[in-house]
């Protein structure tokens, strides 16, 4: 059994000992029911100043909680500073173990995939002559491909399509990136009204009851959704709120390209505390944020201010969102940085702009949870 397995069995054997859920025990501590799952499987480690936290809800040093040993009376005093500075040598290693795990895992997981695609491209070279009938039927599209590709309309935003007794508009950039992740493969007819409330048929891919419809056009999938399936930023559809590091965000997204895996959505809900510098997921605490975020002003001064202050130390804010209808995912909402008054601004990734939050912002990406 190694030191993370051990670790993990004392934290959920104490844990156990004291009559505490891993919620219960996670409130106490300011932290996610996950995070104290995953310490307990061994998959991570706690920051020092959270064992020490643990060490006084257990009733134990910290020394004995990581390595199970019990310092004397006799000698406590004089290995006390002994006991600290293992302790925290412990946890670096455990958690220097813990990112060289996770980019080990990446790089596995990229070489898979580029296994894969050797096979991939194996296999399309034994299907060339098929992929050529298909070119010429392509060359040749059916009635509703041509009916998709004359209607000038789809996609404009004064335009609505009519199916099943409901409206249904364009999705706006926000609903586009998360309904188009969750494509819909039915085919059916529906009407599409232009600015003049000229009619035209088409095709759209929906299931039963959908929110949303798929409309392919000359290569392109264009969202249609409707009036119930609308996603709004607001504290009701936001589930977390992430305060991540620009760079350490960067240099994962390059990694993708690079052919690694990668999945944001997946890193952010399970915890990845490299990537991740605050964490907002108490529900009073997403309410303030987007108080304030909605309360945004447009400086007079935004270019000057974005030129001196956004530097690379700025923090990248990123929600995860969720309509109500099992249709969810992350998005980057834009650039946190602050002044040297204390004032926080964001550059949102919507419209390119800068915005002013102020002071208060202060008061939940600086809080300790």
């Amino acid at each position: 059994m190694n030191g993370n397995e051990e670790f993990a069995k004392r934290i959920t054997d104490l844990r156990k000992d004291k009559a505490l859920s891993q919620k219960e025990l996670g409130e106490l501590l300011g932290v996610s029911n996950k995070a104290v799952s995953k310490w307990e499987t061994g998959e991570s480690m706690p920051q020092m100043k959270t064992v020490i936290k643990l060490a006084e809800i257990f009733e134990i040093s910290p020394n004995e909680l990581l390595t199970g040993t019990r310092l004397d009376i006799n000698t406590a005093d004089s290995g006390a500073d002994e006991a600290t500075l293992q302790a925290e040598e412990s946890i670096k290693q455990a958690q220097s173990l813990e990112e060289e795990n996770k980019r080990l895992s990446m790089k596995l997981k990229g070489a898979e995939k580029s296994r894969r695609n050797t096979i991939l491209i194996c296999f399309a070279v034994c299907l060339v002559c098929a992929a050529a009938a298909i070119l010429i039927a392509l060359s040749n599209p059916t009635d509703r491909d041509k009916l998709n590709g004359n209607v000038d309309s789809v996609g404009k935003s004064n335009t609505y399509i009519e199916f099943g007794g409901e409206e249904f508009y364009p999705a706006n950039d926000w609903e586009q990136e998360l309904y188009y992740s969750n494509y819909n493969e039915d085919k059916r007819y529906a009407v599409i009204y232009d600015e003049n409330k000229k009619s035209h048929e088409l095709t759209v891919y929906c299931d039963k009851d959908s929110n949303f419809l798929t409309v392919p056009k000359n290569g392109r999938e264009y969202i249609y959704v409707s009036k119930k399936g609308r996603i709004t930023l607001s504290a009701e559809n936001v589930m977390n709120v992430y305060i991540c590091n620009s760079n350490i965000l960067a240099e994962r997204e390059q990694e993708v390209k690079s052919g690694y895996y990668y999945d944001l959505e997946e890193t952010l809900i399970y915890g990845d505390w490299v990537l991740i510098d605050r964490e907002i997921y108490d529900s009073e605490d997403i309410k303030e944020f987007f108080k304030i975020y909605d309360n945004r002003t447009k400086p007079d001064n935004a270019k000057a201010i974005t030129k001196q202050y956004m530097t690379e130390d700025a923090q990248t804010v990123v929600i995860y969102i969720n309509n109500g209808y099992d249709i969810g995912g992350c998005i980057k909402l834009g650039s946190l940085f602050k002044d040297n008054k204390g004032n926080y601004y964001i550059y949102s990734f919507e419209d390119s702009e800068t915005y002013l939050l102020g002071k208060e912002l202060k008061n939940l990406v600086e809080k300790e949870y």
